[in-house]
């Protein structure tokens, strides 16, 4: 009390109670902006807490985020996809409106999803707007809900993984530890290049790490949903599906469209 009094000049006090916190004393303070009651002091120190531990929570994902671009040399969202966003998605056909509200969707729900490791996979024809709208996503629970998210093509996954085998830097078990580091993580081009030992088994360790710790993936690949085995095997796709869904892109390119124009 005598610390306020010498910040503040008090004109009168009295017995209040707090609904939580029952009776507290407030004080009315001569203050620049006008006479100003206090608060319950409880309340305003448990204000204080959450903003801190928000702010702690903000710090952390931001070195998370800085420690994995770091580690992968570049940006967790490559330049051409970070002005990717459901707002400059073109949706003209019913196909294109479903998928674009079904990632809407999983973006605005992505607390819920995150805690239950909900996955997606978004399959269909080149040129149809899914890694648009993967991307989509990312953005916007980076933007929105300060997570952490990482897009990588299956090939560029690869050849991380296979630098370690030179680099004394950064063990293949670190290398692995990238891509179980981010909130979502967005593997493209699944399907592009013929399937090795050696990519099932990265892809298989790299999933299956993430949906063992219930962290949510985001699948693309320009094959349907009886192909997608034979690029990331049965029991890949088994725990992709668990809990997760499939959107299909099943309409014309928007790609050849523009260039029949």
């Amino acid at each position: 009390m005598n610390t306020v009094r010498k910040l503040f000049t008090i004109l009168d006090t009295e017995t209040r109670n707090c609904e939580k916190h029952g009776e507290y004393q407030a004080m009315l303070m001569c203050l620049r902006q006008g006479d100003v009651w206090s608060t319950c002091e409880k309340c305003q120190q448990e204000k204080r807490d959450a903003e801190n531990r928000a702010e702690q929570e903000r710090a952390a994902i931001e070195a998370r985020r800085v420690s994995i671009e770091k580690r992968l040399g570049n940006a967790c969202i490559p330049p051409r996809f970070q002005n990717k966003g459901f707002e400059n998605y073109l949706a003209d056909n019913e196909g294109q409106k479903r998928a674009l509200a079904k990632c809407l969707r999983y973006a605005d729900q992505f607390n819920e999803n995150y805690e239950t490791g909900k996955s997606l996979l978004l399959l269909g024809g080149v040129g149809t707007g899914k890694t648009h709208l993967a991307n989509a996503i990312a953005n916007k629970i980076i933007r929105e809900q300060g997570r952490t998210a990482l897009y990588s093509t299956v090939g560029n996954i690869l050849r991380f993984i296979r630098a370690t085998y030179s680099d004394k830097n950064m063990t293949e078990s670190e290398a692995f530890q990238v891509f179980s580091d981010p909130d979502l993580l967005i593997i493209d081009e699944i399907g592009v290049q013929k399937s090795s030992e050696f990519e099932l088994t990265a892809l298989f360790d790299i999933i299956n790490n993430r949906y063992e710790n219930m962290l949510p993936t985001i699948i693309i690949s320009n094959h349907g949903p009886s192909e997608l085995p034979n690029y990331l095997g049965d029991r890949v796709v088994d725990r992709l599906r668990e809990g997760g869904e499939a959107i299909v892109f099943d309409w014309t390119s928007s790609r050849t469209k523009e260039a029949r124009a």
